[in-house]
Order: structure tokens, then C-alpha cells, then sequence
């Protein structure tokens, strides 16, 4: 199959794909390569909740599987020294769902982390929530993550393999960037984030700049402008 693929490529005007690290990969086997990244129906989305009215909270959104790696964010938050009155919500079904519930009880936090299951309409969910974490071991472009910040949470992701987290977030301007997975990263950003009031707003209102970066007559137009 991957040689069939591969042979084919090179028959293709064009490839449009998701993120530059996977460009890269293109380079050598389609004639053009272009990069568009998803957009946002700004529309269809909730107006952004001033700062001050927001709920301490920190929401995750996903399946409940491996590659989602929801236990990233649980094993962070249990070792967060500051608390204060913070919760965890995740949003999404999935085969680990039972692992995560004992998970959270194994590590004493019954009541501070809730397994919320599938929701329809997340976004209007989350949309009073303070931090949105993305711990991803792979993502193509996360639109969990996009929806986040275009309305408004200060956004921590993993640098996921794809490449997407790092096209979508600068580093202390926008959101916060892992280097590693590692628990002890994921914790000290967390940290951060509940510490520190003021990096976390200026954050969330650099975020809601995607809504122009990815809004759907922006993305229409790049789209027309290949075919």
C-alpha cells in the first residue's frame, strides 16, 4: 500500500496539507505543496466571556484513548501544589474511560477531576473555563484546540508529532508550548497559568486572534486561490 501511495504522489498537481512539518515530508514527491490550515465558522461561535467572569476551571477535550492522553493532564494536576479551587473537566468518550476514572481516584481527586463525557456542543461548555490543555501524543490540526482559543482560554498543548501545536501557538504569547511530555512540564505550566493572573489573560486575548488567522472566508479564499 505505501508503495503504491508513494508512486502515485508523484502523479498529483498539488497536495494540500495541514501543518509545515508535514509539508516537509511532501516536498519530494508531489510537484506543489501548500499549507491551509482548518477554519473557523467565527459566526457559529460564542462571544468571548470577559476574564474576570470566568469559572476556575480547566477543561480538556477528546477521546478517552491513548493517543489523547488525558492521563498526562491528571498526573499533572495531582501534583499542582496551589489548587486553589480548581477543577478538571474532560469532555469525551472513549475505551479508557473506566482506566481514567480509577486513575483519578487512585490519585486522591474525586471531586476535583470529572470525566464529563460526549457533548454536543462543547464550545458553549467550555466557553467560561479559564484553561484548556491539549496533552495529544500525535494530532493532525486539533480543532479542540483552535475553538479554545478562539474563544478565549489561555491554551497549553503538548508539541505533539504532526507539528500543528507549533504552527498554532507561540510560546508565552499565545498559549504555552511543551517541550516534553513529561508530568513535571505539564504541572509547571499549570502551575503558571493559576499563578500568574495577568500572564494567563494577556494569553487568552492574544488566542483570540485566531479568529481572523482562521476565519472561513480566509481559509475559502486560500483554498480558490490553488484550485
Amino acid at each position: 500500500y505505501q508503495t503504491i501511495r508513494d508512486y502515485l504522489y508523484r502523479y498529483a498537481e498539488a497536495a494540500v496539507l495541514q501543518t509545515e512539518s508535514i509539508r516537509r515530508y511532501f516536498l519530494k514527491k508531489v510537484k506543489e505543496t501548500y499549507v491551509i490550515p482548518n477554519m473557523l465558522e467565527v459566526s457559529a461561535l460564542p462571544d468571548v466571556v470577559p476574564w474576570e467572569e470566568r469559572e476556575n476551571t480547566i477543561v480538556a477535550v477528546g477521546r478517552l484513548d491513548g493517543n489523547k492522553n488525558h492521563d498526562l493532564l491528571i498526573r499533572a494536576f495531582a501534583m499542582v501544589k496551589d489548587k486553589k479551587d480548581y477543577t478538571v473537566l474532560i469532555y469525551g468518550d472513549g475505551d479508557r474511560k473506566e482506566y481514567l476514572s480509577s486513575l483519578i481516584t487512585e490519585l486522591h481527586l474525586d471531586g476535583r477531576v470529572f470525566l464529563k463525557g460526549y457533548s454536543f456542543d462543547v464550545v458553549n461548555e467550555i466557553k467560561k473555563s479559564r484553561i484548556f490543555v491539549l496533552s495529544s501524543k500525535c494530532e493532525g490540526y486539533p480543532n479542540a484546540l483552535i475553538e479554545a482559543m478562539s474563544i478565549g482560554l489561555s491554551c497549553i498543548s503538548t508539541d505533539f508529532e504532526g507539528g500543528a501545536a507549533r504552527d498554532i501557538i507561540k510560546d508565552s504569547e499565545n498559549g504555552l508550548l511543551l517541550k516534553t511530555f513529561g508530568e513535571e512540564e505539564m504541572c509547571r505550566a499549570i502551575e503558571r497559568l493559576i499563578s500568574d493572573v495577568n500572564l494567563a489573560e494577556k494569553l487568552a486575548q492574544n488566542a483570540v486572534k485566531i479568529r481572523t488567522l482562521n476565519n472561513s472566508d480566509a481559509i475559502i479564499g486560500q483554498w480558490t486561490d490553488i484550485i
